[in-house]
C-alpha cells in the first residue's frame, strides 16, 4: 500500500509536512494563506500542527 503522506517518526510524536498535507488535500488556497487560517481556527493547537522553526 502506498503512503499518502510521508510520516516522520523520529521525534516524540509522528509528524507530517504541512506542505505535503496541503498538497494531499488538494487545497486551492496558497499554503502561505491556508496554514495561518488553520491556526486561527484552532486546528494547530488541537491537532498538534505547528510551524517549524529553523
Amino acid at each position: 500500500m502506498n503512503e499518502l503522506l510521508k510520516i516522520n517518526r523520529d521525534g516524540e510524536q509522528p509528524t507530517v509536512s504541512g506542505r505535503d498535507l496541503h498538497a494531499a488535500l488538494n487545497i486551492k488556497t496558497a499554503y502561505k494563506d491556508w496554514f495561518p487560517r488553520m491556526c486561527e481556527y484552532g486546528i494547530c493547537r488541537r491537532d498538534g500542527l505547528q510551524p517549524a522553526h529553523f
